[in-house]
């Protein structure tokens, strides 16, 4: 009786270990929190997607993304992490990734995973907290258009007029376009924002400053600004040959230009050789003295010669300018004048010069991010020193 009862004991402790060890697995979960994903959405930041804050809510968006299409689990500590409290959010849409079930012991609750138009907050929050629909408050970007038909160049339209480009809140200015009156933009998208009510157009534009090389790029309304490439360079550093309309245009770039009083000082010393923009192409892409990446920013290759005969490479003029790249003007005009001389042509030769024309293209030294970058891993500086001769042909319409 004795042996029965042993065995029966070793039995009943066998089937509660048994049980316990399914049990465990399950209790480990409880302790933690476990996410089942119930739906994923497709679109990240369209209106269907998009919720803002209940009015008075005291919820909190907690911890970060754990997302998948697998359950989780995920220690108390983790989950239960106060990231934002919601009520300082009012202006903000949040856009829904996924929404979730989460369990946690014998609780469960129905979350959505959200973030922020640029995801620079996001986290779960409980479904009950939001509303569907954009913020009412503040700017709203509610919808944005991306594609050939959404991009181009701009320039501001009216150059005494203060034009600020803004983030994606409309709460900071990151730049007045009115500063850079020269300055084309590119713009990457198009931007429909409510405020109060009103649906307003926006381009979002960027460019490279040119003078200091910094990028900076925001939302700028499309009223104050018009289609098409600038033409008023005078405040420009590094304005790219092909930039130019015609000889007059490029002529009044050097005369004004802020960055173009070595270039000014060098057409002065050819007193009656016209500047030609197409001669000056062909300087540039053919003939120059140039940091690698200044003018290969534009895929540099040979142009054609044809319209001009007669062409006279100064190259021993443009590899002195860009082996002194860095001396002050005063001392690349001397050094450029002796080796004019050395070439031929002193300043008598110069003034007597008859049916030529002057190719010239000047980037002195400046810093800019253009070609920079390449050149030396940094945003340091660019120099392009191009000076040719040549003669135009009579039917030559370039």
């Amino acid at each position: 009786m004795k042996k029965l009862i042993q065995i029966f004991g070793m039995l009943m402790a066998a089937v509660l270990i048994g049980l316990i060890t399914q049990i465990s697995p399950v209790q480990a979960a409880h302790n933690g929190y476990r996410i089942k994903v119930l739906k994923t959405y497709q679109t990240d930041d369209g209106a269907a997607n998009a919720y803002h804050a209940k009015p008075n809510t005291k919820a909190y968006v907690y911890s970060k993304y754990f997302g998948g299409s697998e359950d989780k689990v995920f220690n108390l500590k983790n989950f239960q992490k106060k990231l934002y409290k919601l009520s300082k959010y009012r202006s903000t849409t949040w856009f829904v990734q996924q929404k979730v079930r989460v369990y946690h012991k014998l609780k469960q609750g129905t979350y959505y995973w959200v973030r922020n138009l640029t995801a620079g907050k996001q986290g779960y929050v409980k479904t009950s907290a939001l509303q569907k629909g954009f913020s009412p408050y503040g700017y709203q970007i509610i919808s944005k258009k991306y594609g050939v038909k959404n991009r181009g160049d701009f320039y501001i339209k009216n150059k005494s007029q203060n034009v600020y480009m803004w983030d994606w809140t409309h709460t900071k200015k990151r730049l007045n376009l009115k500063d850079y009156p020269g300055m084309t933009w590119g713009c990457s998208h198009v931007a429909t924002v409510r405020h109060h009510g009103v649906d307003t157009q926006y381009y979002y534009l960027g460019g490279y400053l040119r003078g200091n090389g910094k990028y900076v790029s925001g939302y700028v309304y499309s009223g104050n600004v018009t289609e098409g490439t600038n033409h008023d360079y005078a405040g420009q550093s590094i304005v790219y040959p092909n930039e130019f309309s015609n000889s007059s245009n490029y002529l009044h770039y050097i005369q004004t230009g802020h960055y173009q009083k070595l270039a000014r000082q060098i057409v002065k010393l050819f007193p009656n050789t016209p500047v030609d923009l197409g001669l000056s192409k062909i300087a540039a892409y053919n003939y120059a003295a140039d940091d690698e990446g200044v003018l290969w920013y534009e895929d540099k290759e040979p142009v054609s010669t044809k319209g001009y005969s007669d062409i006279i490479s100064l190259k021993s003029v443009n590899n002195y300018l860009y082996k002194h790249k860095t001396a002050s003007n005063a001392t690349k005009l001397a050094g450029l004048k002796k080796e004019l001389v050395k070439a031929g042509y002193p300043a008598s030769k110069r003034a007597s010069l008859s049916g030529y024309k002057l190719g010239i293209y000047i980037v002195n030294n400046i810093p800019d991010k253009y070609g920079a970058v390449i050149q030396d891993g940094g945003y340091g500086h660019a120099s392009v020193f191009a000076l040719i001769l040549g003669k135009k042909d009579a039917s030559s319409t370039n």
